[in-house]
């Protein structure tokens, strides 16, 4: 459990903190607000790289290859971040063209599913479901999660479901990473202003 939450502290610290510092002295602030998520990517590479280096079990994977069951994820977390948003939520700021849809076809659609599924549900929400009841690790990983996004409550539903389906497809990961790239397709398709 001290690892656990050394983990969790240095994620919030390395993704709230200090990447975007760093980023914004490197590499310019015009730079970070078009390239902000790129932080999240290296925070959670961070904790993932650091997490397997002190502990090389505490990620179980599971063989990913493209299903029918997959697919039916995908389209799940499509669906479900499709629904309407609390009003007053702004769309995202997002750059229009088509090389950058590319840099965030990669990004959302790709690497942030499988990186933060990693930490958030292979170490994070399994490491707690030996401790406590499956339902309240859920939610206690869905809400760390939803604060680690821009909009809380409108994060928060999408990560309980990402933990849902984590905890009671047993403990597929392949099935989260799966919903979780189809809630970011969504989101570019849909609260973007890239259409």
């Amino acid at each position: 459990m001290p690892l656990l939450a050394a983990l969790l502290i240095f994620e919030v610290f390395a993704e709230a903190f200090l990447l975007p510092r760093l980023h914004v002295r490197f590499l310019g602030a015009d730079n970070f607000a078009r390239f902000w998520d790129i932080n999240v990517i290296v925070a959670d590479l961070l904790v993932l790289a650091l997490a397997i280096s002190l502990r090389a079990r505490i990620l179980l994977l599971s063989r990913f290859g493209i299903s029918r069951e997959h697919l039916a994820w995908l389209i799940c977390g499509f669906i479900a971040n499709s629904l309407p948003v609390f009003p007053g939520v702004p769309p995202m700021e997002l750059e229009r063209g088509a090389g950058i849809w590319v840099y965030y076809i990669l990004c959302d659609v790709v690497l942030t599913p499988v990186v933060e599924e990693s930490i958030d549900r292979g170490i994070f929400q399994r490491s707690l479901q030996d401790r406590l009841p499956r339902p309240i690790s859920i939610v206690c990983v869905a809400a760390i999660s939803a604060f680690l996004h821009q909009h809380f409550w409108v994060s928060f539903p999408i990560q309980l479901l990402l933990g849902t389906v984590y905890a009671y497809r047993k403990n597929s990961l392949s099935a989260s990473i799966a919903c979780h790239a189809g809630a970011n397709i969504a989101n570019l398709v849909f609260f973007s202003k890239l259409v």
